[in-house]
């Protein structure tokens, strides 16, 4: 019988050949610790070799405890024997089983079952790493696919915005030349009225010299008292008062050009405005100003997003169906959303956390994210989410010294356009109510954990 020793000695180190690894003759050496340990428990016993006694009370076989078996049965072979006689090759496998018998020219045979177990573990592993490889493919291609979606989204609400504000601009013109027009017939009537208060006092004053004058002869009345007095004086009281109509006619015409331009540039403004915040945006900000903007004009009133049918809105269900809507936008309670997650952490942690958690699902979903947390300052100085210069897809925001969090949530409901989703994540009731006020959907805590794949 040919020995083989722990560095391949004996003949099958004469002849070169490597000693199998321990995992592919894993089930002998385990089955020769089991006879080992039957052994000492036997009545009369049958005594374990001294370097395996120490071995019988491990719970498991470490890879030293392996190595130590394995020396014992290439150096014992009464020991070999005595455990080939009791295990089987359908028990322990043809590998363990040459091992342990060792007939001729086992080596080579059991160096093929090696080899063959090598290469069906890195096909194995390859075939993992394929599978691995094919779902981020695929996730890439999803979040490309929604970014795209986004991105045409976006294309179209801003041609629809630039058409908007086209259209207002031409009315603001045409308003604008009605004005000027309204303006000269204005500007005309009044030099009309003038000229006619002119003649109209000249008239007067005739008036006045003719009455003198008949006064102070009776006898012979003037027949420019006869013929003038009664003509002229209505005629151009007639005029006058046309004038003075006129006038008041062009200047209420006036009035309604001038608030119909007024509400166009009012459109126009809020046209602008919506097109310019869809434009804006920084990773990480600190928010000047938690109140709403003011309005200048009357602008339509948000809607919450519906549910599809049998979908709850206090469900995960619900969460991850509003997250995935086009074009939505998150808010997220910062502090709010972590403190529920692993309270127990430290604050930096924690935000470090709840940003890593949010990223992942904007990489899932292509929601736009914004996580506000209270205060722009930490301990120590510095800004407190400095990330080494890698570009989050969340956006993280700090709001300023002596402003709530919850004021700059509900200040950014208030700027969105409405025609936009718009996900509050919060358990705070102030940010809840104030969001479900602002047609905002609300979900909890809780719904974000299950969207962010975080248990409680």
């Amino acid at each position: 019988m040919v020995r083989l020793g722990p560095g391949g000695g004996g003949a099958a180190g004469e002849r070169g050949l490597t000693a199998p690894p321990d995992r592919v003759v894993q089930a002998a050496l385990e089955a020769a610790w089991l006879v080992a340990k039957a052994g000492e428990n036997a009545t009369p016993p049958e005594p374990a070799p001294r370097p395996l006694r120490r071995l019988l009370g491990h719970a498991r076989l470490t890879p030293a405890a392996l190595s130590t078996i394995r020396k014992v049965v290439d150096s014992d072979e009464a020991f070999r024997a005595r455990v080939a006689d009791i295990v089987t090759e359908h028990a322990v496998g043809r590998a363990a089983w040459l091992f342990l018998t060792r007939p001729e020219g086992w080596e080579d045979e059991v160096a093929a079952i090696a080899a063959a177990s090598e290469a069906e573990a890195a096909a194995a592993r390859e075939g993992r790493e394929e599978r691995v490889a094919t779902r981020r493919l695929k996730g890439a291609e999803e979040a490309l696919r929604r970014t795209e979606q986004a991105l045409e989204q976006a294309r179209a609400h801003a041609a629809k915005a630039a058409d908007e504000l086209s259209r207002e601009r031409h009315a603001r013109r045409a308003a604008e030349q009605e004005a000027e027009r309204l303006g000269a017939e204005v500007a005309e009537a009044q030099g009309e009225a003038a000229a006619l208060r002119v003649r109209l006092a000249a008239v007067e004053g005739e008036l006045v010299n003719m009455r003198a004058a008949a006064a102070s002869n009776d006898d012979e009345p003037s027949p420019v008292e006869q013929v003038v007095v009664p003509v002229v004086p209505s005629q151009a009281v007639d005029a006058a008062a046309r004038a003075a109509s006129a006038v008041q006619a062009a200047e209420a015409a006036l009035a309604e050009v001038v608030s119909a331009l007024g509400v166009a540039e009012t459109a126009a403004a809020d046209a602008q405005a919506d097109d310019d915040t869809d434009e804006a945006g920084d990773d990480e900000a600190v928010v000047g100003s938690a109140a709403p903007p003011r309005r200048r004009g009357p602008r339509p009133r948000r809607r919450a997003a519906t549910l599809p049918p049998a979908v709850f809105d206090d469900t995960p269900e619900a969460a991850d169906h509003l997250v995935r809507l086009p074009g939505a936008l998150l808010l997220v309670d910062g502090y709010n959303a972590s403190l529920a997650y692993r309270p127990e952490l430290p604050l930096a942690e924690l935000r470090r956390r709840l940003v890593d958690a949010v990223d992942e699902l904007v990489a899932r979903t292509g929601v736009e994210a914004h996580i506000v947390f209270d205060g722009a300052e930490v301990e120590g100085g510095g800004h407190p989410m400095r990330t080494g210069g890698r570009r989050r897809a969340a956006r993280v925001r700090f709001s300023p010294p002596d402003v709530e969090a919850d004021d700059v949530i509900l200040g950014m409901v208030d700027e969105t356009p409405p025609a936009r989703p718009v996900v509050v994540a919060s358990d705070d009731r102030r940010v809840q109510d104030g969001a479900r006020h602002r047609g905002a959907n609300v979900i909890s805590t809780t719904q974000l954990l299950a969207a962010l794949r975080r248990e409680r």
